[in-house]
Order: structure tokens, then sequence, then C-alpha cells
């Protein structure tokens, strides 16, 4: 039996990228990455105030998929327009809150912060990643020149890129290392 085909849509920021190809290896799927752009008027649009139409963004030339992994605002529409005019049953899933009506989506996949629950709502801890816990062992050498080898225990923390959140972000970094590095006990 041969795998699914999906369909990775994202805005092209390499965060979206790395939730949706991390969900598309974990479900084992071939899958093709398309970047979605609006057309001008409808990027300021809210998905919930945006018609479910091709005029909405540029065409995606992909019409051989099983499913749809979708993350961020702008590909909200194409991920429901596409499975609506598609010939076969495609399951669509979407990773963070749509912010439009959750029965459009097969699955929503949103961390718990979002503060979101439905029937099709999987919650998880954080942002999902393509690092699995094969890769991760298989280069686990690749730091090892960087690492004192003694008895430490040695953790590490995955951060996007720069965002308007970043030093929000590098504030809470350097007092959690602040914190593990003064502790007596495990953390």
């Amino acid at each position: 039996m041969s795998k699914l085909k999906g369909l990775l849509l994202t805005q092209g920021m390499h965060g979206m990228i790395s939730q949706v190809e991390g969900l598309a290896k974990a479900l084992d799927i071939d899958f093709t990455h398309h970047k979605v752009e609006l057309n001008n008027f409808w990027k300021i649009i809210p998905p919930k105030l945006t018609p479910v139409s091709q005029k909405v963004y540029k065409k995606i030339n992909e019409s051989d998929f099983d499913v749809i992994i979708s993350c961020g605002r702008k590909s909200v529409i194409p991920s429901i327009h596409l499975k609506s005019i598609s010939k076969k049953k495609v399951l669509n899933i979407h990773i963070q809150d749509p912010k439009v009506d959750f029965n459009h989506f097969d699955f929503i996949v949103a961390p718990e912060h979002d503060g979101i629950s439905g029937t099709n709502v999987i919650k998880t801890k954080g942002a999902i990643h393509y690092l699995t816990e094969n890769e991760i062992e298989e280069n686990r050498s690749y730091l090892n020149s960087y690492i004192k080898q003694d008895n430490r225990k040695v953790w590490c923390l995955i951060m996007g890129g720069p965002t308007k959140y970043t030093i929000k972000y590098y504030t809470l970094c350097k007092r959690v290392f602040w914190r593990k590095s003064h502790c007596d006990y495990e953390c």
C-alpha cells in the first residue's frame, strides 16, 4: 500500500514549517510544502470574515493529495477551500487556533495556551516540531565538543526566530537557565 500524500500550507515562516512538517513526519506521509500567498485585499481581513474562494489566494497547483496540514492565519481559507473542491475525501488538519468555526477542519492541533477546546481539538503542551527522538539520538555527538564531559545532566530548549515576542522570551529563558543552574535538586 502506498503512503498518503500530504499538502502542507503555511505562510513560509520557519516556526510554522517545522510544525506542519513535524506532523507530516509523525503521520508518515509523503508531502509537498506550499507557501500561501493571499491576494492583496485579503491580507488584512481576518479568516472569519473571508469568503472560502480561490479569489482570496494565489492558486496552488496541486490536486493529488489525501491530507491537508495547515498552520497560520493565511492558510486557513486555502485549506478549507482546497478540501471543499477536492474530487476525493480529504482530511484537513489545522495547527493553532484557526479563528473560524472548528467544523471546517477534521482536526485542530493547538497548544494548551491557545485555550481552545472541541471534539476535534487535540491539545499539545507547546508547539510540535519536526525533530524526532531518533534524529536527536543519531546526532547526539554533534554538540559533544561544546559540552563538558562530566556527570552533569544536559537539557535543551528549542526556540523560534525573531518575533515581536523575542525580548519577552529572551528574558524568560535567562530566568529559566538561572533557576536551573542554581537548583540543588531536580527542578
